[in-house]
């Protein structure tokens, strides 16, 4: 968002702030006794998805006429640069899959305006709808992963406000859960393998772990790594580019909501590419326990994503849509166990991360703004570190 709008219209951005608080109340309220039952019908969820994906949509692109700084910097010039008939990686920076340009592409095709966040809210609608399948129910409840899913408001927050892109690695994880539930390793697999060519490179961080656990078949992993391994494969010997981008990319540290978010800030920090080895360690420790206790592809992403969130030299805070669909699994099978109350913590912190980065960390605000900018930017830390405190508490399987 915008800094200077803190010195300039300091009330404007914590109205703009409000629809996450109160996502997150709304995303709990069916846990209650007062409202439970009365809020337990598909219907429910269904005007939920038209009030925060479709009205939100009318009333910041349409009354406001917003425009994101990612849909005119990044996805419109992707999207017009392969109408040009230009290669990504080769004629121009994407540090995106090499199909999701593509994507782009085909969203201008049908609006050079609105295009993209039709794509963005038609995969998201898809995610919800696998997962509405995968739990047998679309109707709100603190079980349902469908809806576990929907109301997290960094999914729709991130997607509307900011006409974010993850939702599309949502749809992907989404069928990839529900192909795995039901024994279908190759669709799974191959579910994987298109997330991983047309969304971003860190989908991976969802699809290694549902392929990395003992449960996994070797149908789903052949089904993931042959397309994906032949389209990498036959961009390196036409000697197209793609890993430059992404060293580039590796090779930042401090951003976003992290451990070293405040070192870097503050003590100006700058570890590079050696940040990644504590991450590295931990997901190692991690998966070898998983592994030995039998745990399925849920728990992996779950520890994955707890590590990744914690120790990654750069995390956006959108990034926890890629992976929100098997959270959204993970809440929902315990959630009384303080998981539901941790997904809606969680989506506060991750949802607040860029209002606290953006101005009130860098002194904007004063004293006062920089103690709560860190609070909000530790926030999303401790709760990572819930998340894999749980995990590996998790009892073994039989």
């Amino acid at each position: 968002m915008n800094a200077n709008l803190w010195q300039t219209q300091p009330l404007w951005v914590l109205l703009t702030w409000l629809p996450v608080p109160l996502g997150c109340a709304l995303l709990a309220l069916p846990a209650s006794r007062a409202w439970g039952e009365r809020l337990a019908r598909p219907w429910v969820a269904w005007a939920f998805f038209l009030l925060t994906r479709v009205a939100f949509a009318v009333v910041v692109f349409g009354v406001f006429g917003h425009r994101s700084i990612d849909l005119v910097a990044s996805h419109e010039p992707q999207g017009e640069a392969i109408l040009a008939g230009k290669i990504p990686y080769r004629d121009f920076v994407s540090l995106y899959a090499p199909g999701f340009p593509y994507v782009l592409a085909l969203a201008m095709s049908i609006s050079h305006l609105w295009g993209a966040l039709l794509v963005f809210v038609l995969a998201d609608l898809g995610a919800f709808l696998a997962l509405a399948r995968l739990h047998g129910d679309a109707a709100p409840g603190p079980a349902s992963p469908a809806w576990l899913y929907l109301a997290f408001p960094p999914v729709w927050y991130f997607e509307v406000r900011y006409a974010q892109d993850e939702t599309l690695s949502s749809l992907f994880l989404a069928l990839a859960l529900l192909a795995a539930a039901r024994g279908r390793g190759v669709r799974q697999g191959l579910a994987l393998a298109l997330g991983q060519l047309f969304t971003k490179p860190l989908f991976g961080a969802g699809a290694a772990p549902l392929l990395l656990t003992p449960r996994a078949s070797w149908g789903a992993r052949w089904a993931y790594v042959i397309p994906v391994g032949a389209i990498y494969l036959a961009m390196t010997v036409a000697g197209i580019p793609w890993s430059r981008d992404l060293r580039l990319e590796a090779s930042a540290f401090g951003v976003g909501p992290t451990l070293w978010r405040l070192p870097e800030v503050w003590g100006h920090l700058e570890l590079g590419r050696l940040a990644w080895a504590p991450e590295v360690v931990l997901v190692a420790v991690g998966f070898t326990r998983l592994w030995r206790r039998r745990a399925d592809g849920v728990s992996f992403v779950a520890w994955m994503w707890g590590c990744h969130a914690a120790l990654a030299p750069k995390l956006l805070p959108m990034y926890v849509v890629m992976v929100a669909p098997a959270l959204a699994v993970w809440v929902g099978r315990a959630w009384r166990e303080g998981r539901l109350a941790w997904w809606a913590l969680y989506g506060l912190a991750m949802g607040s991360a860029w209002y606290a980065d953006s101005g009130p960390l860098q002194g904007m605000l004063g004293p006062v703004g920089v103690a709560v900018g860190a609070v909000f930017m530790l926030a999303p830390v401790v709760l990572a570190a819930w998340l894999l405190l749980a995990v590996w508490r998790e009892p073994a399987a039989r």
